[in-house]
C-alpha cells in the first residue's frame, strides 16, 4: 500500500508539472474513495498494511525452507521501514 501511494503521487507530479503543489494534492486525493480522502486516513491505512505485512511475514518466518525465511526477513524489514516513513509523514 505505501508503495502504491508513493507511486501514485509520483505519477501525479509527472503528469501535471504545471500546477501548484496544493492543486496536485487535491488531484491526488480525488483518486481515492471519499473515506480515504483525508491525508491522515491514507497514512494510517498505509501503516496498518505495513504492520499487517510484517506480522504475516513473521508467521511465515517459521517455515523450514531458507528461501521463505529470506523472503520473510526482507518483507519484515521493508514493511517496518515503510511503516516508520509513513508515521514520520504524520508529523
Amino acid at each position: 500500500m505505501p508503495v502504491l501511494l508513493w507511486g501514485s503521487w509520483i505519477r501525479v507530479v509527472q503528469l501535471h508539472p504545471e500546477i501548484t503543489h496544493a492543486e496536485r494534492v487535491q488531484y491526488w486525493l480525488s483518486i481515492f474513495p471519499a473515506v480515504l480522502r483525508h491525508p491522515q486516513a491514507l497514512t494510517l491505512t498505509a501503516v496498518g498494511c505495513s504492520l499487517g505485512a510484517a506480522i504475516l511475514s513473521a508467521i511465515t518466518l517459521q517455515q523450514p525452507e531458507r528461501l521463505f525465511k529470506l523472503m520473510s526477513i526482507v518483507t519484515m524489514i521493508t514493511a517496518g521501514a515503510a511503516a516508520v516513513l509513513s508515521l514520520i509523514s504524520l508529523l
